[in-house]
């Protein structure tokens, strides 16, 4: 986790010195254990726990927001902590003031369960989508991984409220839609690119979708080490860094790495590519 939050606070320099505004960093940014058993001893609240807080410096310390996917621990349902499991979270810090802003909260409601893989085994869902949430780059419908495989969020965040044009701060429908993921190699290399321009282009092209990689067993930027034992044996060819922003009448705005053509894109400034993380500055 040390080595983890060491090449995140990395990527908040470079994206500040790109000129980003958000850095988007992928699920699961702290660990993946190799157990159940490793995984609910290395979660923490968010309060307590080194990686955030180092986050939350580094954020505060260079003026960028970030946005980053975590482990918590889950209240347990039976007295005995027998049933004890985790939220897969997703956080949102302010740049300004380093602080977790409450509204970019998001808990993964869909659990992967296909094949040999549980997540429910150790993982919790989430109670409710959170309601688009104001940042530098628009405001912000939050997702994780496999949500994205069902369209109902994607419409419901782009068509949250009044969708009339409002003021910063007063709320509405999704501008941006993001999946920060952690997908298994052959589903991520199949389906990746797709199911975020149809996640973009569902909402009557009101929304960009955008998201950090699908990654492998492989080292990563994010993570450090293996996957972990489930994750491995669906196979150890690295994805790479395979960030996508598509927006929903150009398609692919940004890549990371960066394709040698550079996209056409008169909607998105100020991208930084690094690693599997990109930060963005958005004109919406």
């Amino acid at each position: 986790m040390e080595h983890n939050l060491q090449q995140c606070v990395q990527l908040v320099k470079e994206a500040s010195a790109a000129g980003a505004k958000v850095l988007f960093l992928p699920e699961a940014s702290d660990y993946i254990a190799e157990n159940r058993e490793q995984s609910l001893a290395l979660a923490r609240p968010e309060s307590s726990s080194l990686f955030v807080l180092g986050l939350q410096a580094a954020a505060r310390e260079h003026g960028v927001d970030v946005n980053v996917g975590i482990h918590v621990s889950a209240p347990a349902p039976a007295s005995d902590g027998t049933n004890q499991r985790l939220l897969d979270r997703t956080i949102h810090i302010t740049g300004s003031s380093g602080t977790i802003d409450a509204r970019g909260t998001y808990d993964k409601l869909h659990l992967f369960d296909y094949g040999a893989l549980r997540e429910s085994a150790h993982t919790a869902a989430g109670a409710a989508l959170t309601p688009p949430f104001d940042t530098p780059v628009g405001r912000v419908g939050a997702q994780t991984c496999f949500d994205l495989r069902f369209p109902e969020p994607a419409l419901t965040l782009a068509r949250w409220g009044d969708p009339r044009p409002r003021r910063p701060g007063a709320g509405g429908p999704a501008q941006v839609l993001t999946h920060p993921s952690a997908f298994t190699v052959p589903t991520g290399l199949a389906h990746w690119e797709v199911l975020l321009l149809l996640r973009a282009r569902a909402p009557s092209r009101r929304s960009a979708s955008w998201s950090p990689p699908p990654r492998s067993a492989s080292t990563t930027t994010g993570r450090a080490g293996r996957q972990g034992q489930l994750r491995a044996q669906h196979g150890r060819r690295s994805l790479g860094a395979a960030s996508c922003a598509p927006c929903p009448r150009s398609g692919p705005a940004a890549r990371c790495p960066r394709p040698r053509r550079r996209p056409r894109s008169a909607s998105l400034t100020s991208i930084s590519a690094s690693g599997s993380a990109l930060g963005i500055g958005c004109r919406l």
